[in-house]
């Protein structure tokens, strides 16, 4: 054991004296040199050259940016917003028959206003106006297509005629509604102009009669029947003037029930909002309901006391122009009598058949007029138009029991409902700095980072003016991406990647400090050979894109895939 030991003690002493001879040899030689050494020393270094190799590659001049996914086109249903006779008003919300996600066709019923519907048409021009009988323009061309798209033949002509009016009048009665009137007075306005008809025709009879006796030599037959033609226009004329003021009185009489009638609900109205208002148990939603029945009731009272002088003297004109008919008649007549026994000279009576003519003419076209423009109204708000169905129903805003206000808004809280288009597009913020890049009709890839899902489209469109990027509200250019989107994209931001420019293939490429121009204008590149020796090879360039350069040497082979180019020193 101690010779063991003696031996380790031996080789531990040899191994520091050969590391002591190393150091000190190590020691010496760093300060140690010979006059060649020291001046390699003291001179500058040798240059190198920064290299970077030749490359076959497939360029790709890219831009990146982000793309909203959005409905093509989006509506905002308001609901009605006059109420049965074109007049300011406002409701609660009576019904709410979709939900978010829900497809919605032609003719369908999305909400109830105060007890009126809103149905949903397909056309290109927003409603803007009360449809009434007698307009014409591209919103009535749009409601008969709307109508004939759910089965009824209203025609396209435009004009809002019989055919559309039936159609109308169908079209709310299967739905469960009733239509509203041209007027409050409709029925007796058309009842009045018919009446005025019949009359008119009743002179040009009685005046052709006249015509025809004065035609005849004079007999006593002609005698006889011209005196029974002056008892029966006497009659005419006396029952005319009798009936006067009964007429009159009958449409006073009827005047004043409209006013009284509308002066009690006006008080009913009241006296209900008095009591809701005074009752601390009623609910806003109660004594604001209260208050548009008042409101509601004033403005039929204010109708009804308006309309009280015109209806007394359109009984006065009609019973007048029946008294003045009748005297016409009478006139006539006794005209026709007393030329009895004279010569034949008809050429009075002749005027007066051509003055009853034209009189029948007259209110003939005043009746039609007037059944042009009566009919049952499409209220402004009960018919919405969207430029394509089936429409997507986006938000539903609207809440039963709560109010939907003039503006349109329900429950305060956005529009009642919002319909879309099922068309999805991309809109796009082209930063100002690569507008040159991005062109109609290039092609671009939306990638949903989320899923790795991408989809291939094209620029539809490109505004000419600059505007504030929703994305980094910065000025830019807003394109639109002509992409099939899935439906569950919808309100998605995706990544947009513009292809404005590629090589076909792989080509060769370098770094794009490679590329230098001669003083002749012949671009180039230096070539690092194996044996460090630098070439200046001629070259042609082709695509910049992502730092490199497309190139092709002047001479074959003079440049290959895996050459060094000089790229710095």
């Amino acid at each position: 054991m101690t010779g063991v030991r003696s031996r380790r003690v031996l080789a531990g002493v040899g191994l520091v004296a050969v590391v002591g001879i190393a150091v000190g040899a190590w020691l010496v030689g760093s300060r140690v040199q010979s006059s060649e050494q020291a001046a390699a020393r003291a001179a500058p270094p040798v240059a190198s050259l920064v290299t970077a190799p030749v490359e076959w590659r497939v360029l790709s001049s890219t831009v990146i940016t982000r793309a909203d996914v959005a409905s093509a086109t989006s509506v905002a249903v308001s609901g009605p917003t006059l109420d049965a006779q074109g007049g300011a008003g406002s409701g609660i919300v009576t019904g709410v028959f979709v939900g978010r996600g829900d497809e919605v066709a032609a003719g369908v019923r999305v909400v109830e206003v105060a007890g009126r519907p809103v149905f949903v048409f397909a056309g290109s021009t927003p409603a803007f106006r009360p449809l009434r009988p007698g307009m014409a323009g591209a919103d009535v061309a749009q409601l008969q297509a709307g109508l004939v798209a759910v089965g009824c033949e209203a025609g396209e002509s435009g004009v809002y005629d019989e055919a559309t009016k039936a159609c109308v009048e169908r079209f709310y009665a299967d739905a469960g509604y009733s239509v509203v009137r041209s007027s409050v007075t409709e029925v007796a306005d058309l009842a009045a102009a018919a009446s005025a008809v019949a009359d008119a025709e009743d002179a040009l009879a009685v005046s052709e009669l006249s015509a025809a006796a004065a035609g005849r030599p004079p007999s006593g037959g002609g005698v006889t029947a011209a005196q029974s033609a002056v008892a029966d226009a006497q009659r005419v004329h006396d029952a005319a003037v009798r009936d006067r003021p009964g007429l009159i009185e009958h449409a006073t009489r009827q005047a004043d029930d409209a006013v009284a009638s509308a002066s009690w609900a006006l008080h009913a109205a009241t006296v209900t909002r008095d009591a809701l208002a005074a009752s601390p148990e009623a609910s806003s939603g109660e004594i604001a309901a209260a208050q548009a029945a008042v409101n509601d009731a004033q403005r039929a009272y204010d109708t009804a006391v308006a309309d009280h002088p015109r209806l007394v003297t359109e009984a006065t004109r009609q019973a007048d122009d029946a008294i003045a008919a009748a005297a016409s008649a009478l006139t006539t007549a006794k005209a026709m009598l007393a030329e009895a026994t004279a010569a034949p000279d008809s050429s009075v009576e002749a005027l007066m058949v051509e003055q009853q003519r034209r009189a029948v003419d007259r209110t003939r076209q005043a009746l039609a007029d007037l059944e042009a423009v009566s009919g049952p109204v499409v209220p402004f708000g009960e018919m919405v138009f969207v430029p394509e169905l089936p429409a997507r129903v986006d938000a539903v805003g609207a809440v039963v029991g709560q109010p939907a206000g003039g503006d349109g808004f329900g429950a305060g809280s956005g529009p009642l409902v919002v319909l879309a288009s099922p068309v999805l597009e991309a809109h796009v913020s082209i930063p100002q700095a690569n507008a040159g890049l991005v062109q109609e009709q290039m092609p671009v890839e939306l990638l949903y980072e989320a899923t790795g899902e991408t989809v291939q489209g094209v620029v539809r469109s490109i505004g000419d003016e600059l505007e504030t990027s929703p994305t980094s509200g910065l000025p830019a250019y807003l394109a639109v991406i002509d992409a099939e989107l899935p439906e569950r994209w919808s309100g998605l931001n995706l990544r947009a990647t513009f292809t404005s420019a590629t090589t076909k293939a792989e080509v060769l490429v370098v770094p794009s400090a490679a590329v230098s121009s001669a003083v002749d204008g012949q671009t180039r590149v230096q070539v690092e050979r194996p044996d460090r020796t630098v070439e200046t090879v001629p070259v042609t360039t082709g695509l910049s894109a992502d730092g490199f350069v497309e190139v092709t040497p002047i001479t074959p082979d003079a440049l290959a895939a895996g050459d060094q180019v000089v790229i710095g020193r």
